[in-house]
């Protein structure tokens, strides 16, 4: 009896303490964001590039300064680069799905556009932002249409389109299948749209595989299909990742398990005098 006893006190005191040390937060990230869950101040993690098929080059033009982020076709391919620093939540898990925002800056297509967000391959991670716009030539170590460090780090499995390198076609670099998916017959100025994230895919993200996510308009083919996104230099108006997660509180579940021990070896104690 004192065994079966001890195996479900055990039990309850273990679902006891991993319960209550967990802290559910629903964490936001943008541009200078205040996140005092993490004791950030002032969020610098986040970065984001316009990349231009025919940019200085052709397509070794870096846009990290660009103000806005321009995804579509117009005269050349256009596509939004993201990045979010993660590290900051090692050990987190996801409890549910997460979101992206993008504001529209510009609405420029015609109707019923569908645009999608997919996953950089592991391998293209530690890209930078760049300082330049996509008309100007590039610094050494900044990422363009070919590079993804200029000039002479290609991105790894980046096929192209046409007669350019780069991140052109899904499967080129980044993911065949897009994470999400968005579509809107009447697009318009400053308009929010949300790209799901699905838990696996961001609990993945958490762990460390979290090499950039890439925006793309689907008819690439098309050369008057364009949209200007607010990039990050726009703060809460820009790209907007939403995370919900707990984090274990080892602390708390230790002195509850340990606690729940002492009281075991009380109870057995007591059993044996009276034995």
């Amino acid at each position: 009896m004192t065994r079966n006893f001890t195996s479900t006190f055990l039990a309850v005191f273990v679902g006891l303490g991993l319960s209550a040390g967990a802290r559910a937060e629903t964490i936001v990230f943008y541009d200078g964001a205040s996140i005092p869950e993490l004791g950030i101040s002032s969020y610098d993690g986040l970065k984001d590039v316009r990349l231009n098929n025919k940019a200085y080059g052709p397509g070794d033009g870096n846009g990290g300064a660009a103000s806005r982020l321009f995804v579509g076709h117009a005269h050349a391919i256009n596509e939004g680069l993201m990045g979010f620093d993660l590290d900051c939540m090692a050990g987190w898990k996801a409890t549910g799905n997460a979101t992206l925002q993008l504001t529209v800056y510009e609405e420029r297509t015609g109707d019923g556009e569908y645009f999608d967000l997919y996953r950089l391959w592991p391998t293209n991670a530690n890209w930078i932002e760049g300082e330049h716009s996509v008309g100007n030539p590039p610094s050494d170590g900044e990422p363009t249409w070919n590079h993804r460090a200029h000039p002479s780090t290609d991105w790894v499995g980046a096929v192209g389109t046409g007669d350019y390198p780069g991140l052109g076609n899904p499967g080129d670099g980044y993911e065949l299948l897009p994470i999400d998916s968005i579509y809107d017959d009447d697009y318009v100025d400053d308009q929010v749209v949300t790209f799901t994230i699905p838990q696996a895919t961001m609990q993945d993200m958490l762990d460390g595989n979290n090499a950039g996510l890439l925006l793309v308009h689907r008819d690439l083919g098309n050369g008057s299909r364009e949209m200007f996104f607010k990039s990050r230099s726009y703060g809460s108006s820009g790209p907007t990742l939403t995370v919900q997660a707990v984090v274990p509180e080892p602390a708390t579940w230790m002195f509850l398990i340990l606690g729940g021990l002492s009281l075991v070896v009380l109870r057995r104690r007591r059993t044996r005098r009276a034995g």
